[in-house]
């Protein structure tokens, strides 16, 4: 289950790796409701990206740009998706996915 789970987020990564653009305010990320989300620049995070919802549950990815020029190109391209694929994947709601519910309920 659990191989599945990452080799599905893997590939998605890989996918958004190769066609995705380099800046964080650029890229496009949906949740699991098809809502665009935000991304928003916060020096104050020590995180490079990390995903979270707004007071009115707006999703949002909070980024920390003073971060990004120490890091690679491609370290950036996968710490943007890593954290728009937490909202695909239900994490920043800090709940399962109904795929994941259901085989956890089948053991």
């Amino acid at each position: 289950m659990k191989k599945t789970h990452l080799a599905i987020l893997l590939m998605l990564i890989c996918v958004s790796v190769l066609v995705s653009p380099m800046k964080a305010e650029e890229s496009y990320c949906t949740d699991h409701h098809a809502h665009k989300v935000k991304w928003i620049k916060d020096s104050g995070t020590g995180k490079i990206a990390s995903a979270g919802r707004l007071q009115n549950g707006i999703p949002v990815i909070r980024y920390n740009p003073d971060l990004l020029p120490d890091l690679s190109p491609l370290t950036i391209k996968f710490a943007m998706n890593h954290a728009c694929g937490n909202h695909r994947m239900f994490y920043s709601e800090g709940i399962s996915s109904p795929a994941m519910s259901r085989r956890s309920r089948m053991k």
